[in-house]
């Protein structure tokens, strides 16, 4: 089954699962997807983006189409959404759908047991966060993306709510970047780990070229 959130247009919705093929197996295999149509009946209202998420990460046969902005630069509800929602969900791919307005991106988001394996570069939302901020923490965790070679598309940092006492809470990081293949992302993640940074996969979406691209800015720098 595929689900939209309430607010959602089920044409749009509909219509990105069309494109994308994307339907609903059996429990077991959730995150995979034959080719059967979907159609505006199949896609049942979950309510807000918050109910919508918590309903899919509870249901194995339940999948969410969603919009996500653009995959190269997520928008700041989805991902805000998805690292504060379950720890099993993730977007497993994206599909455009032209709109009289703009190209409106969707994602098919899913819950997962552990990280998909992939040998094609794909595209990974990755969201971190140090222990502790100090001097030069941010920099130690975006060293190890670029030893690695991964050139991020996306950065967006947010300072993590404050707790009982009042006290500020460190910054957390929003990253998006394509990964050759799913051996250099356990090894980024092994060695975010040893930073002893906390962090969690966001997304994993086959494919390296998402036209159309996010709109681009001439910045005056004078």
């Amino acid at each position: 089954m595929l689900g939209r959130v309430e607010r959602e247009s089920p044409v749009h919705a509909a219509l990105a699962a069309r494109l994308g093929g994307w339907s609903a197996t059996a429990p077991l295999d959730a995150g995979s997807w034959d080719s059967a149509p979907a159609n505006e009946e199949e896609l049942l209202n979950l309510g807000g983006l918050t109910e919508t998420l918590a309903t899919v990460s509870v249901m194995g046969d339940l999948a969410a189409v969603v919009q996500i902005g653009n995959p190269t630069a997520p928008a700041a509800k989805i991902e805000d959404h998805l690292l504060r929602g379950p720890a099993n969900l993730m977007v497993i791919a994206a599909e455009v759908v032209p709109s009289d307005q703009k190209l409106l991106w969707y994602g098919l988001v899913d819950s997962v047991s552990q990280l998909p394996k992939f040998s094609a570069p794909s595209l990974v939302w990755l969201a971190f966060g140090p222990g502790a901020e100090h001097r030069g923490s941010l920099r130690n965790a975006l060293g190890e993306f670029s030893s690695l070679g991964l050139d991020l598309s996306h950065l967006r940092s947010q300072r993590e709510a404050p707790g009982p006492d009042g006290k500020p809470k460190p910054h957390h990081f929003f990253t998006a970047f394509i990964c050759p293949d799913s051996e250099v992302l356990s090894r980024l993640i092994k060695a975010l780990g040893g930073h002893e940074v906390r962090h969690r996969v966001l997304a994993v979406i086959p494919g390296n070229d998402f036209q159309p691209e996010p709109p681009g800015l001439t910045p005056n720098w004078s």
